[in-house]
């Protein structure tokens, strides 16, 4: 999957539940272990499991 399509995709599934503070970090010159950090605020330690699980059901529906 391309890495803008999986980067708008993530924040969309954050935004689907009401994400806060949604920040992307380029980490490419950093390490060659992730290209991107995507770091989201919740209100709640259950809003924040909905947020990981949403990102992961669409992510995984998109074939990534």
């Amino acid at each position: 999957m391309e890495l803008r399509k999986l980067q708008r995709l993530v924040v969309d599934a954050l935004e689907d539940i009401k994400a806060q503070d949604i920040v992307i970090f380029d980490t490419t010159p950093l390490t060659s272990l992730f290209d991107r950090v995507v770091i989201a605020s919740a209100t709640s330690n259950r809003q924040s499991r909905s947020l990981a699980n949403n990102v992961r059901d669409k992510v995984k529906a998109a074939g990534g």
